[in-house]
């Protein structure tokens, strides 16, 4: 049997996502997969693309979104004491018309009742309209993987029962994957024995943002855009591009530095210093003038010589109007 992705994410998934449509189809036909499901954050923007493109690549779609799920009521902005954060994710999949119908629902729900910096529904409205969908129980952010985080296995134990009563246990998988993280491992654990403990089955998925190792550079400029950073993790980057960032790096943190600052203020004073010399040091006066505007700067004559007729010309150092010679004596 053929690898299935279960948990995808479109451009749709908007500044978290990278994998473009088209793209993202015509990659899994070439890896000799018969189906996909696109589940991006919240949203089913990208269900009728996806299912055209699907359709006309000979690919089998499955439809559904990553939603996210409030800890309390929906509307509520304050995250309860209880609740290990603001909100969980929760991956649904469209196992009919029935369970589309459903998700259609649940989006809209999320969009005009429950959005608070992110479309979140809550369990109320979940166990309303589950008929037809299928449940994943996510990332590293879901319900059940947050508990296991915080070693609260008894809470991970009652959530994963509460998911299984609402989708029936055919209809409840357990999710574990592997980028890499540690804190990934002691979860996968915790799936798997809750999938022997509760007789629930497990799945395996992959986080899918982009589509090869090379997307890597372009996917962490997309989310520096979304978080106003430069990189998040130059390990994952190329070696001429960690070398870029560790730079970066190293000059902000010397223009941050006290003795940068020291010198920067240093450097302003003698400025100012030097400035305020120059103006002592020149003899410009603003005059009026019946030829001038009112504060044209002229030079003045300087004092002259005893016993001569003329004073020398003067001219002004800072090169005002041209130096003048005084008026006879």
């Amino acid at each position: 049997m053929a690898f299935v992705h279960l948990h995808t994410h479109s451009e749709y998934s908007l500044l978290d996502g990278a994998n473009r449509i088209p793209e993202l189809v015509s990659h899994v036909k070439r890896m000799g997969m018969d189906s996909l499901a696109v589940t991006d954050h919240g949203n089913l923007h990208a269900a009728w693309s996806f299912y055209d493109e699907a359709k006309k690549q000979g690919i089998r779609p499955i439809l559904g979104f990553e939603a996210y799920l409030a800890f309390g009521p929906r509307q509520a902005r304050e995250k309860p004491s209880w609740a290990p954060a603001q909100y969980s994710h929760l991956v649904l999949l469209a196992r009919n018309a029935v369970g589309y119908k459903n998700l259609i629902k649940l989006s809209s729900i999320g969009y005009t009742e429950g959005f608070y910096r992110r479309p979140r529904i809550d369990k109320e409205v979940l166990a309303a309209h589950s008929d037809g969908i299928v449940c994943l129980a996510a990332c590293l952010s879901g319900e059940v993987a947050l508990y296991l985080r915080q070693g609260r296995y008894d809470k991970a134990r009652e959530s994963a029962v509460w998911m299984a009563e609402t989708f029936g246990k055919d209809g409840f998988y357990l999710e574990i994957q592997d980028h890499g993280i540690p804190e990934e491992l002691e979860v996968a654990k915790g799936m798997i024995a809750l999938g022997k403990d509760l007789g629930l089955p497990v799945v395996a998925t992959n986080d899918a943002h982009y589509l090869t190792r090379d997307d890597a550079e372009a996917h962490d400029v997309l989310l520096g855009h979304r978080d106003r950073r430069r990189s998040r993790r130059p390990e994952a980057l190329p070696l001429h591009r960690q070398r870029v960032v560790r730079q970066e790096r190293s000059r902000d943190a010397r223009r941050s530095s006290p003795t940068s600052s020291t010198r920067s203020s240093r450097r302003r004073r003698w400025r100012t210093s030097a400035s305020s010399t120059s103006r002592s040091a020149t003899s410009c006066r603003s005059i009026r003038s019946p030829r001038a505007s009112p504060r044209t700067k002229r030079c003045s004559p300087r004092s002259r010589p005893p016993g001569s007729r003329r004073a020398t010309p003067s001219r002004c150092p800072r090169r005002c109007s041209s130096g003048s010679t005084s008026s006879s004596a």
